[in-house]
């Protein structure tokens, strides 16, 4: 990990913007909120903005600033695999780039990338970076560090958690995270989230060891939820033996369908790839699917939760 030329890139800046995906997970935002916090605290005088949309479902997250002009600026990207899914454009005039990220890299971009696809989350990797710079941090960073990790790796339960993810999240808890506090903040569900849950689970379909909802628009009319509340429930098919792959197939307002897949331990992100998606082995999404495409990827998805 490349913390002297990170250093150097920071120090050359008066203004800092950090950016991330779009429809951001926990992941995603821990990572940009968490840094942003870190470069605040410990560059004052600098500028430090966030940036991108604040439509997400999560509540323990700070705004986005809204800024017209940007000006001069170091962009920090964080959790973005490729460019045209970072949410604000404006990255690309940025002075200079660093790429913050987990994915298998399938777009090399930025003046500096700090990329290791064998980590969990890219807080893991930001937590490290931080922790190896020895400069000043406080428990509100970690905090927000430790939620991308417990999200990413749904709670150290899936295999990209490693003894580096849970020296990372140590410390952390060393710094001040209260993982049990971030638990309930992240993982309770309201009533209303628990019966739109229970409605998910009453349109399951099952083909072989292949468990799948599809969401079309009069099904999220019904529940009253957006395509943004329709994605928290992937994990509605998780947890059951039988389902060796799930997932989520959701209707757009151009009508074609987003999937969101899921897996116990069959490779699925090659299959995403040939449909123009991409992400994780065991998850992953896809974008732009029309009824005979997605059709075409459940009897593909069927056919490898065998064998």
């Amino acid at each position: 990990m490349n913390k002297t030329k990170f250093q150097e890139y920071v120090e050359s800046y008066d203004k800092i913007c950090l950016f991330r995906h779009v429809q951001p997970d926990g992941d995603a935002l821990g990572s940009q909120v968490g840094l942003a916090k870190w470069l605040k605290l410990n560059y004052p005088d600098k500028e430090i903005l966030m940036l991108g949309s604040d439509l997400h479902n999560f509540t323990i997250y700070e705004a986005m600033d809204q800024v017209e002009n940007l000006g001069s600026f170091l962009a920090i990207v964080l959790d973005s695999a490729n460019q045209e899914r970072i949410d604000d454009q404006r990255f690309q005039e940025a002075k200079a780039i660093i790429k913050i990220d987990h994915h298998p890299e399938v777009d090399i971009y930025g003046d500096l990338q700090i990329v290791d696809s064998s980590r969990g989350s890219v807080c893991e990797i930001v937590a490290d970076l931080l922790r190896e710079l020895q400069m000043n941090m406080d428990e509100t960073i970690a905090n927000t560090l430790l939620s991308g990790i417990l999200t990413d790796t749904q709670k150290f339960s899936i295999e990209t958690t490693s003894s580096k993810t849970l020296r990372a999240a140590a410390w952390l808890m060393d710094e001040g995270a209260n993982i049990t506090k971030l638990n309930h903040a992240l993982f309770l569900r309201t009533r209303r989230n628990f019966e739109i849950n229970r409605e998910i689970q009453n349109h399951i379909q099952v083909k072989d060891a292949f468990a799948y909802v599809i969401i079309d628009q009069a099904l999220r009319d019904q529940m009253g939820i957006t395509e943004s509340d329709a994605k928290m429930f992937t994990g509605s098919m998780a947890g059951v033996r039988e389902f060796k792959i799930w997932g989520l197939f959701i209707q757009t307002e151009d009508g074609t369908f987003k999937a969101s897949l899921r897996s116990q331990n069959n490779t699925i992100n090659t299959i995403a790839q040939r449909y123009n998606g991409g992400g994780h082995r065991l998850a992953c999404g896809i974008k732009g699917l029309t009824y005979q495409t997605m059709e075409s990827l459940i009897q593909e998805l069927a056919e490898t939760s065998l064998l």
